[in-house]
């Protein structure tokens, strides 16, 4: 199904189904601001990224987070997967 990422003033992050607008899993974030979020293509991970210049890669299936990526001397602006999954892009202010 499609999903959606809400981030909510409360550091949490809220998955979605929009099909039946289930709150499907809430993930704890420690960031904030956070400018950016996500989705692999497969909707296994959610990547998060914003003013701390890390990158946060938050497992779906388990509501884990499985890592913290410094990624960046400034805020990061922007992010995407590659088609196969396996890379992780990312643009910021430095």
């Amino acid at each position: 199904g499609t999903l959606l990422a809400v981030g909510t003033e409360h550091n949490n992050i809220h998955i979605i189904d929009v099909a039946t607008t289930t709150c499907l899993k809430t993930l704890p974030i420690t960031t904030r601001p956070w400018y950016f979020i996500e989705f692999n293509h497969a909707s296994s991970h959610v990547a998060v990224a914003g003013e701390d210049n890390n990158i946060y890669l938050y497992n779906l299936n388990t509501s884990t987070l499985e890592a913290i990526l410094p990624a960046h001397t400034d805020g990061i602006w922007g992010l995407q997967f590659s088609p196969c999954d396996h890379f992780l892009i990312s643009c910021a202010s430095d």
